[in-house]
């Protein structure tokens, strides 16, 4: 995954963005390691 990648190589906070689109992407993104997740999808912006 790229955001675990991310995470990994680089030395600053993770934002996961672009076709983060469903509740299952975010929760894999933060688990992953992401801080925080940027989406146009409303359903998602209240997890």
């Amino acid at each position: 995954m790229v955001v675990q990648w991310a995470v990994e190589e680089h030395d600053g906070p993770v934002i996961a963005a672009g076709l983060v689109c469903d509740r299952q992407l975010v929760i894999e993104n933060l688990k992953a390691g992401a801080i925080a997740i940027c989406s146009t999808n409303h359903t998602v912006w209240d997890m």
